[in-house]
């Protein structure tokens, strides 16, 4: 991989750049999973140009195994054009382990840091665990709305059942999230919440595929009748195929009030904040007018009508 980007005989821009990973640094400590190695080989790339393969890096010296997903190949360059990332996604794709490279990018982008409230100035972190490159990002690897492979890659289940576990999975975790968001003890969280820019994503996923929707369904009759067997402890006494059939009516019922009262929290929020222009506000409108596509399925209209 070419290295000249690496400006490492330019002083003011090595000075630069250290001042910049000790917050990078911060960040990726504070995610808990990654280790004092992993964290010292992603400041030798971000530093030097050093990949975890080569022979000069701190792995490969201490006979450790550390894998560098894309998003960080993209993220750690000092480069951030397309044309650039584009020849690193190249690069990343010829190489060992490709496909894991591949899928760790869509989860650490989408699944597990970049929608935590506390990645802010407030916490000593930087605003955003990627520092405002979150939006460059999504729009990198995700391509256009419309594009699902950030949802099939991220979890491998959306193949099963035409995609519902997993369309589902995305429509509740962007509901889930943005509730814990806009819930934040901080006073301006994470301005950088990874689903601002997946919302259009999100509302195509919606008029794509509105069976994602079926996990969803009230049932208080099938809600009480399990209730009632498992205080009576009568549950162990149902055929397995009933016991099945009644435990899954019972999921798709807890799912739909869950929904719903996390869609509630959400409209309270735009009720009492609608005339603000905080980022929180701004991303509760959008969501809101999102809400209001006559085109969106009729489940979810009744589902925000209810909340």
């Amino acid at each position: 991989m070419d290295r000249n980007a690496w400006k490492i005989k330019d002083k003011a821009w090595v000075s630069e750049r250290k001042t910049q990973w000790a917050l990078i640094k911060k960040n990726l400590e504070h995610t808990e999973h990654f280790d004092k190695t992993e964290i010292k080989v992603f400041g030798e790339y971000f530093s030097k140009g050093i990949e975890p393969c080569d022979k000069d890096s701190h792995a490969y010296k201490k006979g450790a195994y550390v894998l560098m997903p894309l998003l960080f190949y993209l993220w750690l360059h000092p480069d951030h054009s397309f044309e650039n990332w584009n020849s690193l996604k190249d690069h990343v794709l010829q190489s060992d382990e490709a496909e894991i490279k591949i899928e760790k990018s869509y989860t650490y982008l989408i699944s597990n840091f970049s929608h935590q409230p506390k990645y802010c100035v407030e916490n000593g972190l930087m605003d955003g665990m990627y520092g405002g490159c979150e939006e460059r990002l999504i729009k990198f690897l995700c391509g256009l709305p419309g594009n699902y492979d950030l949802i099939k890659v991220s979890n491998p289940k959306f193949e099963k059942g035409n995609g519902v576990t997993d369309g589902g999975g995305f429509f509740r975790s962007l509901v889930k999230f943005s509730k814990a968001w806009l819930a934040a003890k901080e006073e301006n969280p994470n301005p950088h919440f990874v689903y601002r820019y997946l919302l259009e994503y999100w509302h195509q996923l919606l008029l794509d595929k509105p069976e994602i929707l079926d996990d969803w369904k009230l049932d208080e009759g099938a809600n009480n009748r399990f209730e009632q067997l498992a205080q009576e402890n009568k549950l162990p006494d149902l055929e397995e195929g009933e016991r099945i059939s009644l435990e899954a009516k019972v999921k798709r019922h807890s799912n739909y009030k869950f929904m719903v009262k996390h869609l509630g929290y959400i409209k309270k929020f735009y009720e009492k904040h609608q005339e603000d222009t905080d980022v929180r506000s701004k991303y509760v409108k959008k969501f809101v007018s999102i809400m209001e596509d006559d085109k969106l399925p009729e489940k979810l209209k009744t589902m925000w009508g209810s909340a």
